[in-house]
This record gives C-alpha cells, structure tokens and sequence, in this order.
C-alpha cells in the first residue's frame, strides 16, 4: 500500500490538473485537423497524456532534489522528504514504467508522429534544467507542453497548417501566462536558492505581463478561427476563455499562494471551453 501511495504521489496522480493542461491541447489537435478521429486515437492520448505527465513528474524530481528540499511547497515530496524518501532506485523503476507505456501509445501513430513524439520527450527532458540559466523556463514550458497539439495535427495530417500553427502559438503564450501565475507561489524561496523563473523576473509588473499572454492567447485563437472559417460557435467559446482570463488577471495577488493555485487550476476549463469550441464550431 506504502508502494502505491509513493508511484501516485510521485506521478502527481492526487493532482490531475496537470493531466488535464496536457490532455486537451492534444484533443484539440485531433479535433481541429478532422472531422473524423477514430475513438482508438481519442483512448490513446487519455493514456498517453497520464503516462507522461507522470514521466515528467517523476523526472523533475528526480533533477530538483537539491531545491526540491529548500523550497516549501515541494519540500514534502516522496523523493526529499525527511521521512521514509522513496528510493531513487524506485522512482528510476517508476519512470520506466511510464516511459514504455508511452512509447506503445505513441507507436500507434504514424512515422511522422512517432518523430514529433521523440522530439517531446527530448524537450521534455531539457526542460528542468532550464531554471538554473534563464528565468524563462515558462516559455520553453510552452512549447513542451501543447506538444500534445501538434501530435494530433501529425497523427491525423502528418502536417501542420497555418490556422493550426496559430492555435500552437495562442497555447504556448496562454502556458507562459498561467505557470507564471504558478511560479508565483515559489518566488521567494526561488530567489533564496537561485532558481530562475518567470514569475521572479516579473514581479514588479505581474498583471500587465499575463494581461499581454492572455490576450496574444485570444488573438492567436481568434485569427486561427477566422481562417479555419469557423462558426459562430467557436467565438462563443473563445469569448467566455476571454472572460476566464480577465477574472484570473483580475483578481490574482501574487503573494497569496492558494489565490495564485486556484487561478492556476481554473485554467482547466479553459482547455475544456476551446476543445468544446472546436467541435461545436469546426
């Protein structure tokens, strides 16, 4: 039982807020590229997105165990804790696991994809050890993240349109606003112990730097939109995202850890909304 609650914390399992970040770019790929997507592929990205958010998860902890200690929201995680830390022999055993699953999802897919989803995993490797040289890890955060989209675009065209190429771009600035909004929460002990992040470099102006990743965001998807020659149904969506994000920049204090979480978390339903808006108005 020990067994188990370790693999589930060290996955993140207890938090699938980060499942459902990865999970939707890679739906909203699959939908905007076909009218048609066989339920085989909808079943392998549910999969895969559990699989590898947990690889990532297990990874980062594995490379941050010296911050990981020193900072206190991460201070009590399995790999760090003072009592009873997992093995690093087991998280290595933990991560294969995951690393093989999602190898077998991604060989279902066609060459070109199975390409893209090796150059994911190469960026997903890059990506925690960014923050001890730049304070933009967020942004490289962006592109690694909504990989997801571009599988579904390759898994279904082998190619990625313009339109399309704009939705990637609207994903990539919309994760630079909310892990921003994240890293908020761990600024102070950053700056102790010399870790970079976006929300450190931003601190002075927090609001006006989201305010303009939120809106490249909704520029991004609105013009994506218009080429694709979408129905109205889609800028229903895009607005109530539009809505959302105002209410995050809004109402967000940067020195309120559970207000930063909850703006965090919100961003869910703005993955949700635009999947929804695509199908609706695609």
């Amino acid at each position: 039982m020990q067994l188990l609650n370790d693999y589930v914390q060290l996955c993140r399992l207890n938090r699938p807020i980060g499942v459902w970040l990865l999970l939707f770019p890679g739906f909203v790929g699959l939908a905007v590229s076909s009218p048609e997507v066989p339920l085989k592929y909808w079943v392998v990205f549910v999969v895969g997105a559990v699989v590898m958010r947990s690889a990532g998860c297990i990874y980062n902890d594995i490379v941050d165990r010296p911050f990981d200690g020193r900072v206190a929201r991460t201070k009590s995680r399995p790999l760090v804790r003072i009592n009873n830390p997992v093995p690093l022999r087991w998280a290595l055993a933990f991560l294969t696991i995951n690393l093989v699953t999602g190898f077998i999802c991604l060989l279902q897919f066609n060459l070109s994809t199975i390409f893209v989803g090796f150059a994911a995993a190469a960026m997903i490797v890059t990506y925690p050890w960014l923050k001890r040289i730049t304070y933009w890890p967020q942004l490289f955060l962006g592109f690694t993240m909504n990989m997801g989209f571009i599988i579904g675009c390759f898994s279904m065209n082998e190619s990625v349109s313009f339109p399309n190429l704009l939705i990637y771009v609207g994903m990539i600035m919309w994760t630079l606003g909310y892990d921003t909004i994240y890293g908020f929460q761990d600024m102070d002990d950053d700056a102790l112990i010399g870790v970079k992040s976006s929300a450190l470099k931003l601190r002075q102006s927090p609001r006006l730097f989201v305010s303009l990743m939120y809106l490249s965001t909704t520029t991004c998807w609105m013009f994506a939109g218009n080429l694709l020659q979408f129905s109205w149904g889609y800028y229903v969506g895009i607005a109530l995202i539009a809505v959302l994000l105002a209410w995050q920049v809004l109402t967000l204090n940067i020195h309120d850890s559970n207000n930063c979480l909850m703006r965090f978390k919100s961003n869910q339903w703005v993955g949700l909304i635009v999947l929804c808006a695509v199908l609706v108005g695609g």
